[in-house]
């Protein structure tokens, strides 16, 4: 370190002297990041995907408490979400007509899609 300089932790703070405060300001840095993840993650204690809108073949969606059943009766579906999540305790069915079957899903929003549930399909999901 060059002489005059000044180590800054985590949260901007100088660190004094040498040694462990590099250890204590990591260990800092962790339990903000763990908080921050935390954070993160507790929104989604009711999070069904929302906003379907069916712009190609021929579905529906349909939420029931904790699971979202999506109905999809044409060999290619194609639907446009707002929000696309699962919480732990939430479960979302594709019913399709086949094996063979296509369901396309477009995520408009712009946060990241957490699935943390269940997702099942008999057919084919992508996004």
């Amino acid at each position: 370190m060059e002489p005059g300089a000044k180590r800054l932790d985590a949260g901007g703070g100088e660190c004094k002297g040498r040694g462990k405060s590099g250890r204590t300001s990591a260990a800092s840095a962790a339990k903000a990041l763990a908080a921050a993840l935390s954070l993160a993650v507790a929104p989604l204690a009711h999070a069904s995907p929302g906003g379907a809108h069916v712009v190609g073949g021929v579905g529906s969606v349909n939420q029931a408490g904790n699971t979202t059943n999506i109905q999809q009766s044409s060999q290619n579906l194609s639907i446009n979400w707002q929000t696309f999540n699962i919480a732990p305790q939430e479960t979302v069915n594709f019913l399709q007509p086949s094996a063979t079957a296509i369901a396309v899903n477009r995520i408009l929003g712009n946060t990241g899609t957490q699935i943390l549930g269940r997702l099942n399909a008999n057919g084919q999901c992508t996004s």
